[in-house]
């Protein structure tokens, strides 16, 4: 018998991407995902895409895995490259923000 290990990630989005994943806006709003040991950071893109069309439509397209410029991928306080999604493992309690792209002026 083979037993699955799975982890818990936590997913954080800001914004309009908060209602992508049909969230309300609100500061501290979270995600307890479960996800299998191993799972990288492009597929937990891929599985959210799969369950939210709005995210998919907006944010990650799972085709070309490509994310938005509109977006940000926030690991553990670091800014990640889009690059590096598919070489990313997640690991049990990471924080994974998504944060909409400001720009000022």
């Amino acid at each position: 018998m083979i037993i699955e290990t799975t982890i818990t990630v936590i997913v954080q989005p800001y914004s309009w991407i908060s209602n992508t994943l049909e969230m309300p806006d609100e500061a501290g709003s979270v995600i307890n995902k479960k996800v299998k040991a191993g799972t990288s950071l492009n597929s937990l893109l891929v599985e959210l895409a799969n369950s939210y069309p709005e995210f998919r439509n907006l944010v990650f397209d799972p085709e070309t895995g490509k994310m938005s410029d509109q977006a940000l991928i926030i690991l553990n306080s670091k800014l990640i490259q889009y690059g590096e999604i598919n070489e990313i493992i997640l690991n049990d309690k990471d924080n994974v923000t998504l944060a909409p792209v400001i720009f000022g002026g």
